[in-house]
């Protein structure tokens, strides 16, 4: 099935973009609309996830998976295969009819690059019946429906682990489940199973009753081999930092650190319910930081991987124990076409964008006027660097033909490009008031913008 897509066209014989949706800045950008059979009319994009994978002969590729949050399908569309982009075609969807599918589906999707011999799969949720699917682009009419526990609220989080993982493929957040009542649990997958076993949470991650762990969870790999496992408890107004080592056999979770007084909200909440979650290397030393969006407060707060160990920030509820942080706010970075600020956190992710080496910070301000329209949304993209995030450096970007209430940056994700050559990572916003997926060819910071005076070529930055 097909989508309408305003199509990215090519200059004949080379790799230079053209403008597609014009920026106020120049920056190309291509919309992505809602499939035409889509199961649900609004929201679409509110929850996505950028991955990448192989096909049959080691191909290559990325690629988006979408939902409109629970009670929807989902539908998948091609970024990149191997040296050459992709039309941005839906490629698959799934639970077009709802009453096929589990009430409450659509909840939390991610891509899974492997699963049990298939390849380029995603996997969907339903907090609501505990139940977790996964559809695979090599056999796309193939279904897995798996056995979970019965477990309240499982599947209101997902997070894919990193490929080839020996703890496993991925970890699920449980968040009204628990003893005490609703503390909250952590799940993983195990590759090959088709049921999921729980993780033990230490008594010094500080998690009690209502804590509602596993809201929101975040996944990367640490130097050691192990994973970083961030885990949001709303409830407790904490972020935990796991270790989860790489063994499949071992469920046994280490507290690394806590940060308090920050409220993140599950996947396809309301904004004004809590901020976002992410993990990535941004000051390049090899470990994972801690992101964490604060749209009630318009700043993201960054902590470095290195501080991290020792249930550091746990003992004490409050934030005078924490790891330090560093914190940006909106109004420190350029934004020349977006008028007013607002919710800047609600989505954040991280991606080398610019091809340098280094993780880059991406951020969504959903609530942002642009052009007089209010929320209309704009996406902020920051440098990384050996010193870290670099606020002086980054860009703001609204789009010019923007709507009222379009939404744009309420989620958004990364996706590889450039497959066989010099990678580097794409964003793709959703702007769910106006039912598109944005795709960001250039973001306007160094080295990824088209002001710079060269070609948009992938291979030759």
């Amino acid at each position: 099935m097909r989508s309408a897509l305003a199509l990215l066209p090519l200059v004949a014989l080379s790799c230079v973009f053209q403008d597609v949706t014009d920026l106020q800045d120049s920056t190309p950008i291509e919309a992505i609309d809602r499939p035409a059979d889509f199961s649900s009319a609004g929201n679409f994009g509110i929850v996505l996830d950028g991955y990448r994978g192989q096909l049959s002969g080691d191909l290559p590729i990325s690629r988006v998976v979408a939902s409109a949050g629970a009670g929807s399908g989902h539908a998948v569309i091609g970024i990149w295969d191997g040296a050459v982009p992709r039309a941005r075609d839906t490629l698959f969807t799934g639970c077009e009819e709802l009453t096929d599918c589990e009430r409450g589906t659509g909840t939390d999707v991610i891509g899974l690059p492997l699963w049990n011999g298939r390849r380029g799969c995603v996997m969907t949720s339903s907090a609501a019946d505990r139940t977790l699917r996964v559809q695979c682009e090599s056999e796309s009419t193939m279904v897995l429906r798996l056995a979970v526990p019965a477990t309240a609220g499982f599947g209101t989080a997902l997070a894919a682990l990193p490929p080839a993982n020996a703890a496993g493929i991925a970890v699920i957040g449980a968040p009204e489940s628990g003893s005490p009542a609703e503390a909250g649990e952590l799940w993983k997958l195990r590759s090959g199973e088709v049921s999921a076993e729980q993780l033990t949470v230490p008594s010094d991650s500080g998690i009690g009753p209502g804590a509602e762990l596993g809201a929101a969870v975040a996944a990367a790999e640490l130097p050691s081999g192990d994973t970083l496992v961030a885990a949001a408890a709303p409830g407790a107004s904490r972020v935990v930092a796991f270790r989860l080592p790489a063994d499949a056999a071992d469920p046994n979770l280490e507290t690394l650190g806590c940060v308090d007084a920050v409220r993140i909200r599950a996947p396809g909440a309301d904004v004004e319910t809590g901020g976002a979650l992410a993990v990535g290397d941004i000051d390049g030393d090899g470990s994972p930081d801690l992101i964490l969006g604060d749209p009630s407060s318009d700043r993201v707060s960054i902590v470095s991987g290195a501080s991290l160990g020792g249930a550091v920030g746990c003992a004490d509820p409050a934030t005078s124990d924490d790891p330090g942080a560093t914190t940006i706010d909106c109004a420190s970075v350029d934004a020349p076409n977006v008028e007013s600020c607002g919710a800047f956190g609600a989505a954040v992710d991280v991606g080398d964008v610019n091809g340098d080496g280094f993780g880059d910070l991406i951020v969504g301000a959903p609530g942002s006027t642009v052009s007089g329209d209010a929320d209309a949304g704009a996406v902020y993209t920051i440098p990384g660097g050996t010193g870290g995030p670099d606020a002086s450096a980054g860009k703001g970007l609204g789009l010019s033909q923007s709507a009222e209430g379009m939404r744009l940056g309420e989620a958004l994700t990364t996706a590889p490009s450039q497959l066989t050559g010099a990678v580097r990572d794409e964003v793709i916003a959703a702007g769910p008031g106006d039912a598109r997926l944005f795709l960001f060819w250039c973001t306007g910071i160094a080295g990824d913008d088209a002001a710079e005076g060269r070609d948009r070529c992938l291979d030759s930055p």
